[in-house]
């Protein structure tokens, strides 16, 4: 059973995992979808195992993703949402001197 760290009335957000990967390629392997967020308009297999990692990867570092949003009453892939990390760097006052 699938676990969310927060729902609403008709949506259940939970974290990427590496057994994703059928969703991730529901996903990513959609040309309506990558047209977005894609140079080259879509992902290839290797591209979306990828993309995945990278998903995890910042997770694990951050605290943050796109989290795979679902629907809580048939458990269907309803798309992504979340955050990015940005380069804390960049708004330190260290950075403008």
């Amino acid at each position: 059973m699938r676990e969310y760290f927060m729902k609403t009335e008709r949506l259940g957000f939970s974290v990427w995992e590496k057994d994703d990967l059928e969703f991730a390629k529901l996903l990513w392997g959609e040309p309506e979808v990558t047209r977005f967020i894609c140079a080259l308009g879509v992902f290839s297999g290797e591209d979306i195992k990828k993309r995945l990692e990278t998903e995890m990867r910042t997770r694990e570092s951050f605290g943050v993703q796109y989290w795979p949003v679902f629907l809580l009453e048939t458990g269907e892939l309803a798309g992504c949402c979340g955050l990015r990390p940005h380069d804390c760097l960049l708004y330190t006052s260290d950075a403008a001197d």
